[in-house]
């Protein structure tokens, strides 16, 4: 798909943005201990940590993350 329909695409879906700086990057690497007999990902964790800053729910479909167990990270499955 060329970037110029990739981007009407996105933006017609009306996301939410956020941009992924230095502290998120520490905290998705502070969950590496704690997440890794789930062998998340770092990007699975740069979710999951943006889920804590906001105090969202994590929305996924990877099952793996459901074993992620905290106080501060709610995780939904979507299927």
């Amino acid at each position: 798909m060329p970037d110029t329909r990739i981007r009407v695409a996105l933006d017609d879906l009306d996301l939410d943005i956020r941009a992924f700086d230095l502290d998120d990057a520490y905290a998705a690497g502070e969950l590496r201990g704690p997440t890794r007999a789930l062998g998340l990902s770092f990007g699975d964790r740069a979710c999951l940590a943006l889920a804590i800053r906001l105090h969202a729910t994590a929305a996924t479909g990877d099952r793996a993350w459901t074993g992620v167990i905290g106080g501060s990270i709610r995780v939904e499955l979507i299927r």
